[in-house]
């Protein structure tokens, strides 16, 4: 919302999760917990979206008034991972802007695998060989030994199934927490585990994407790179008055939100990841002019403000988030065809049973 009464609302970014969903896959260790697909958006994940949508047109559209009342064609632009969980997102996001819409899903545009910017992981060698040594490395080995001991310790007493040679197993102990936190969010959190548990798990593995986005100094400025560009553009049109754009949706995931909010954190060192993004959290851009035609910049994270900028100087900033110095196939040796599911298959069978990691 405008800040003060000489400034208006230019345009809004909103860069958001997919609501709540299945597990990615089954787990050995509660067999009993189980989805009849994985890795799909739930009817609490729809709710969730819905909800956003409405509170979004209150702000926006009934509030602000930066949108009609009624959809107009070019007003929004949306964008989403090419996934059912991300789109159905969108969708129902959308339905809560503008309840009249019949076809939701005709405004959700996605590209191709290999040109998208909304998910760090996607056709890329040099990403995936650094998620693999990340899972590889001491610094993942101290986050589950030591920095989340206590968590892990619980568990493993919880049920002693569990051991730590198989939550040393490469990525294991990120898809555990992936897998507990789906359970969590469906109302079926395992006996003897608590809701503050679950918050544990959501700082692990936020700071196991944190790390992982900070293996290399390329890996941020990859994920970000196209997205940077991107959203300054919209906002020079907003600006320049050449663009009918007022509103623009992104729909994405954890990482999406992990590589923004690190990003932001280069450019504002007081900006802090405490835990992976939530299902259907928000970042969220404000684009403001004033009477004096200076334009500023404020990001809210999940309803609250952590950085305020002048536009000139963030969009200096903000842009060179994605510099690569080279093109991203150069960086990334894409492949055409490249398997997209070959980084890790959650609970591989040999390496559960042989809880092959770290010594």
């Amino acid at each position: 919302m405008a800040t003060s009464a000489s400034s208006k609302l230019a345009l809004v970014v909103d860069i958001v999760r997919h609501g709540a969903r299945s597990a990615a896959a089954g787990c050995p260790f509660f067999p009993h917990i189980t989805w009849q697909t994985h890795g799909e958006l739930t009817s609490l994940g729809e709710s969730q979206q819905l909800l956003l949508g409405q509170r979004r047109r209150a702000q926006y559209v009934e509030g602000a008034r930066l949108l009609p009342s009624s959809y107009q064609p070019g007003t929004l632009h949306v964008r989403s991972t090419n996934m059912s969980r991300t789109i159905m997102s969108a969708e129902k996001y959308l339905m809560g802007m503008y309840p009249e819409l019949a076809e939701p899903r005709q405004l959700v545009q996605t590209v191709d695998y290999h040109e998208e910017s909304l998910l760090l992981t996607t056709g890329c060698k040099f990403v995936t060989d650094n998620f693999k040594n990340y899972f590889a490395s001491k610094d993942y080995f101290k986050l589950i030994t030591h920095t989340h001991n206590a968590t892990w310790s619980r568990i493993m007493a919880a049920y002693p199934s569990i051991t730590m040679q198989h939550l040393l197993a490469p990525a294991n102990a990120f898809y555990l927490a992936d897998f507990l936190l789906c359970a969590a969010a469906d109302g079926r959190l395992p006996a003897g585990l608590t809701s503050g548990d679950a918050e544990e798990l959501k700082k692990f593995i936020g700071d196991t994407l944190a790390g992982v986005d900070r293996v290399h100094p390329l890996m941020n400025k990859i994920g970000m790179q196209g997205l940077s560009q991107e959203i300054i553009e919209f906002m020079d049109g907003a600006i320049s008055g050449k663009s009918k754009v007022k509103y623009v949706l992104y729909s994405g995931h954890d990482i999406t939100e992990i590589v923004v909010l690190d990003g932001l954190r280069r450019m504002d060192p007081t900006i802090q990841i405490e835990k992976v993004p939530d299902f259907a959290a928000s970042i969220l851009f404000e684009l403001e002019s004033d009477r004096d035609d200076s334009n500023t910049v404020t990001v809210h994270y999940d309803g609250k403000v952590i950085h305020r900028q002048p536009y000139s100087e963030f969009s200096k900033r903000f842009r060179a988030l994605g510099d690569i110095g080279s093109s991203r196939q150069a960086v990334c040796k894409l492949k055409t065809g490249e398997d997209r599911q070959g980084f890790f298959v959650p609970f591989q069978s040999k390496l559960y049973e042989e809880g092959k990691g770290h010594e």
